[in-house]
C-alpha cells in the first residue's frame, strides 16, 4: 500500500503519456500537464532529444559537481540577471525550506510571514492554514512551527500593513506565491506590488515562490514581467520538463551575506544540481526562450478559448460555478459567489463537495483527467480541436451537477 497523497482509493494508475494525454487502462486528456511541469506536453521532442544526449554522451548522475549544472547556471543568468547566484535543489518544497533557512540564518529571527492562500509545498513551517484560528494541515509539524508562522491576509491592504509594522523586528522573511494557484485572479498583481513596497520600506526579506509561474509566465517569470525583483526567489516545475529540479535565486547582497556565514548555511542534497536534471532543464529552458513568441502566444490563444467557452456557458445557463484564469493558470471555483481569498473558496466549495466528486468522475468516464489539486494547466501539444471538445464536455458536466435551484 502506497501512503502518498493521491494513491489511496485511486483506481487510475498511468503507464505512459504522449503529448496531451496520459494512458493507463484508458486514454485521458490531461488537464494537469504534470502539475504544470510540462509546458511542451508529455514526451515532447526536447525531452526525448535530451534523453538521447544523456545516452550518447554516457552521462552519469555523478552526485558530484558536473558541467551541465554550470551550463544551466549560464542560461539562468541570461534569463534572470537580477540574481547573482543560484542554489539548485530537487523539489519546490526543498527550495522553500532552504530559502527559509537562509533568511533565519542571516537575520537570526524565527518568525516567518506567509500570505494566506499561498502554497509552498510540504514544508513543516508552512503546513498550517489560517481560518478563525491557526489550523494544522498535517500532524507532526511541532509547536515551534506553529508559534513562528503568521499569515498575512491576501488582498487586505490595511491588515497586512498593521501586522508587518507590529512584528517587523521579529520577522526573518515574507513568503508569497505571486499568482496564487489556489485563486488565480488579477487582484494578485495589485496586492503583490503593495507587499513588495512594504518589504522595501521596512527592510524585510521578501521571498517570491515562483515554482508555478517561473518560465510558464510568458517564458520568463512573474517578477520579470512586472519588473519588481526580490532578494530571493524560488523556481521549479516547468524548468525540468518533468525531471525533478528547483532553483533558489539570490541577489548579490544575499550572496555575500551567505558567504560570510558559510559553512553555517547548509545546502546539501544528494541529487541537488544532478547532471540529468540540469542537462534536461538547460535544453528545455533554452528551447522555450528561443521559441518564446510562438509557444506562449499559442498557450495564450488556447487558454482564452478554453476559459471563454466555459465562462459563456456558465453565464448562459446561470450555473453555480465560476472560472478564473491568470497567466495560463486556470481554476474552476465550484460556487457562483464572489471569492476574494482561499478561505472563502474552501468554505463555499465544502457545501458542494459531493457534487464536485461526481463531476470529476463524470469527466473521467468521458476520458478527461481533472487535476487532483484543481489547478488546470494547458500545454503546447494541445490542439484547438481538443480544447473545444474538452470544454464542451466540462460544460455538460457543470450543467449536470451545478445548475442553480430556485
Amino acid at each position: 500500500m502506497i501512503l502518498n497523497e493521491g494513491y489511496l482509493n485511486n483506481k487510475n494508475f498511468f503507464k505512459k503519456g504522449l503529448k496531451s494525454f496520459v494512458i493507463g487502462k484508458k486514454k485521458f486528456f490531461d488537464l494537469s500537464s504534470a502539475s504544470g511541469c510540462l509546458i511542451l506536453g508529455h514526451n515532447n521532442l526536447v525531452f526525448k532529444n535530451s534523453l538521447k544526449k544523456i545516452y550518447d554522451l554516457n552521462v552519469s548522475n555523478f552526485t558530484s559537481p558536473n558541467v551541465y549544472s554550470k551550463e544551466f547556471y549560464l542560461t539562468l543568468k541570461k534569463l534572470y540577471p537580477q540574481f547573482y547566484s543560484f542554489i539548485f535543489c530537487t523539489t519546490g518544497a526543498e527550495a522553500n525550506l532552504k530559502a527559509l533557512r537562509i533568511c533565519r540564518a542571516l537575520t537570526n529571527r524565527d518568525k516567518v510571514l506567509s500570505v494566506s492562500g499561498s502554497w509552498h509545498g510540504s514544508v513543516d513551517q508552512f503546513l498550517f492554514i489560517k481560518k478563525k484560528k491557526l489550523e494544522l494541515i498535517s500532524s507532526g509539524t511541532g509547536e515551534f512551527s506553529r508559534k513562528n508562522i503568521i499569515f498575512l491576509p491576501f488582498n487586505n491592504f490595511i491588515k497586512t500593513e498593521k501586522i508587518l509594522i507590529k512584528i517587523k523586528k521579529n520577522v526573518c522573511a515574507v513568503f508569497i506565491e505571486p499568482v496564487q494557484a489556489g485563486l488565480p485572479i488579477p487582484e494578485s498583481l495589485k496586492y503583490f506590488k503593495f507587499l513588495y513596497g512594504l518589504c522595501k520600506k521596512y527592510k524585510i526579506i521578501l521571498v517570491i515562490d515562483e515554482n508555478i509561474t517561473g518560465l510558464r509566465f510568458n517564458g520568463t517569470s512573474f517578477q520579470n514581467n512586472v519588473k519588481l525583483y526580490p532578494e530571493i526567489a524560488v523556481f521549479g516545475k516547468a524548468f525540468g520538463n518533468s525531471f525533478p529540479i528547483s532553483i533558489i535565486g539570490v541577489s548579490k547582497k544575499i550572496h555575500l551575506l551567505i558567504k560570510k556565514k558559510y559553512p553555517k548555511v547548509f545546502f546539501g542534497g544528494t541529487y541537488s544540481a544532478n547532471s540529468y536534471s540540469c542537462l534536461i532543464a538547460n535544453n528545455t529552458t533554452k528551447y522555450l526562450i528561443e521559441n518564446k513568441k510562438k509557444i506562449f502566444s499559442y498557450l495564450e490563444k488556447i487558454n482564452k478559448i478554453f476559459v471563454r467557452n466555459i465562462s459563456f456557458f456558465i453565464l448562459k445557463k446561470n450555473l453555480d460555478v465560476r472560472i478564473y484564469s491568470f497567466s495560463n493558470i486556470i481554476r474552476i471555483i465550484f460556487t457562483s459567489k464572489n471569492i476574494t481569498n482561499r478561505n472563502q473558496r474552501d468554505f463555499l466549495e465544502k457545501i458542494n463537495i459531493k457534487k464536485i466528486k461526481k463531476f470529476k468522475n463524470f469527466l473521467l468516464k468521458k476520458g478527461i483527467y481533472y487535476p487532483s489539486n484543481g489547478i488546470i494547466f494547458l500545454n503546447y501539444a494541445m490542439t484547438i480541436k481538443d480544447i473545444q471538445k474538452t470544454s464542451l464536455i466540462i460544460c455538460d458536466g457543470l450543467l449536470k451537477y451545478f445548475k442553480k435551484k430556485f
